[in-house]
């Protein structure tokens, strides 16, 4: 695969991946082809190990002015983990240490990190190397001077994807579970003192302010954490649910929308694991103080909207949609189901992978529009 990164690394990863990721190296040279290249982190899950061990060749310069934090692959290497809650790109600084001999490679080398499926172990792995804006793949059993076959780390026996899966979602769902709480080895400096709120005082919720900020803003990536929970989960449908996810954002991104409306489409159904019978309000809630009124009806009432297409298949009135006729947002919500969010179930069509939607969910939710906490954070 040869081609722009920004286009091949999108194109790889919804048509080409057969195993998963263990090593990346990367000859990108500029700030922009770098920043592209870590959509290759952005696949399902089952793409990449936990931990894939990187080799970054352009952190070196004949000008050693040239190169610092603010530039190049540094500045992409930073980006890309200041807007990740649970994604990483840190240098392997062990290299120092662990080695009796320095060479200029070790400083170049670095190691992703998915924290939240950290330590799962992975069945297959593959290598990668990017080099000066184009994007080579090279998978084994695909090496270009020698024949070579997938060798399996541990062989996982007839039950391991199941298996996988399902220790996977527990322990995306259990880490971002723990973002809500302080650290057990947290300095007490660092917490509110008062047992009861009654009892509470200005002091202790400037420390909570404090550490509410950084929380806030990580919120898109907890967000993104949740919605991936869709990948592999069927339902009987015929494609899973956070690829019928991507799809209708695709749909609705080709169809020239805007980025608000997109990012509602991509998180309409993120409430089906926690809201099974109100799907559409899970959505909508999180939406809520971030996008217009319209845009938030129209994800509240989508799921009765979509009813048109199937509930009088399950003993259920189609025409349920019927009461809010005169809705001004009806129309809207009635477009959204017909045109991205209806035939949004085809294994075929093109779905954009999800680090394609990632900078406009950081946009999207950079700063509430709607909150009662409104005054306070301004």
């Amino acid at each position: 695969m040869i081609g722009d990164v920004g286009i091949t690394v999108k194109d790889w990863l919804r048509d080409s991946i057969e195993s998963a990721l263990g090593f990346v190296a990367f000859d990108l040279d500029y700030y922009s082809s770098t920043k592209a290249a870590p959509a290759l982190f952005d696949g399902p899950e089952s793409s990449h190990l936990p931990q894939v061990h990187c080799y970054f060749d352009d952190l070196a310069a004949n000008d050693p002015g040239c190169m610092n934090r603010y530039v190049g692959e540094y500045l992409a290497i930073d980006e890309f983990s200041a807007i990740q809650a649970d994604r990483k790109v840190c240098r392997i600084e062990q290299l120092r240490t662990n080695r009796t001999v320095w060479e200029h490679w070790q400083e170049r080398m670095y190691a992703f990190h998915n924290r939240p499926t950290h330590g799962i172990r992975r069945w297959w792995c593959a290598a990668i190397g990017i080099r000066s804006g184009h994007c080579n793949v090279r998978r084994a059993g695909a090496h270009p001077h020698k024949s070579a076959q997938r060798l399996p780390i541990r062989n996982p026996g007839p039950d391991a994807p199941s298996c996988l899966r399902r220790n996977q979602k527990r322990i995306i769902s259990e880490t971002s579970r723990r973002h809500a709480a302080v650290s057990s080895d947290e300095p007490a400096a660092s917490r509110a003192a008062f047992t009861s709120m009654d009892d509470s005082t200005h002091t202790d919720w400037q420390t909570i302010v404090t550490q509410f900020v950084p929380y806030a803003k990580a919120l898109s990536g907890r967000i993104l954490d949740h919605l991936r929970l869709l990948d592999g989960d069927f339902g009987g449908f015929p494609v899973d649910r956070l690829t019928h996810s991507l799809q209708t954002a695709t749909r609705a991104h080709r169809d020239g929308r805007d980025e608000e409306c997109v990012v509602c489409a991509l998180l309409h159904d993120i409430g089906d694991t926690l809201g099974t019978y109100n799907h559409a309000d899970i959505a909508a809630a999180i939406l809520k103080p971030f996008v217009s009124e319209a845009n938030h009806w129209m994800v509240a009432h989508h799921g009765i909207f979509q009813g048109y297409y199937f509930f009088h298949h399950i003993g259920m009135n189609r025409d349920m949609r019927e009461a809010f006729r005169n809705h001004p947002c009806f129309a809207q919500t009635e477009e959204f189901c017909a045109r991205y969010d209806g035939p949004a179930f085809d294994a075929k069509a093109e779905t954009l992978p999800l680090g394609y939607f990632e900078p406009m969910m950081h946009r999207v939710f950079a700063q509430p529009r709607n909150t009662i906490y409104k005054s306070a954070i301004e």
